[in-house]
C-alpha cells in the first residue's frame, strides 16, 4: 500500500514540475508586460511543491513513514 501511495506522490509530483516547466516556456516566448510581476515567486513556488511531492513520494515508497 505504501508504494502505491508513494507511486501516486511521484506521479502528481511530476505533473506539477512538468506544469511549471510548460508554464515557464510559454511566458518566455510570448509574455509581455502584461504578466504580473509575482509570477516568478509563482513558478518556484510550483516547482518547489513538485519537488516535495516526489521527495514524500520516494520516502513513502521506500517506507520510511511506516507502515500504512
Amino acid at each position: 500500500m505504501s508504494i502505491l501511495i508513494g507511486g501516486l506522490f511521484i506521479l502528481i509530483g511530476l505533473i506539477q514540475i512538468y506544469i511549471a516547466y510548460r508554464t515557464f516556456r510559454k511566458i518566455k516566448t510570448s509574455g509581455g508586460k502584461d504578466i504580473s510581476p509575482f509570477m516568478p515567486l509563482a513558478l518556484y513556488g510550483g516547482l518547489a511543491f513538485g519537488i516535495i511531492l516526489v521527495a514524500v513520494g520516494i520516502s513513502a515508497a521506500v517506507g520510511s513513514f511506516g507502515p500504512f
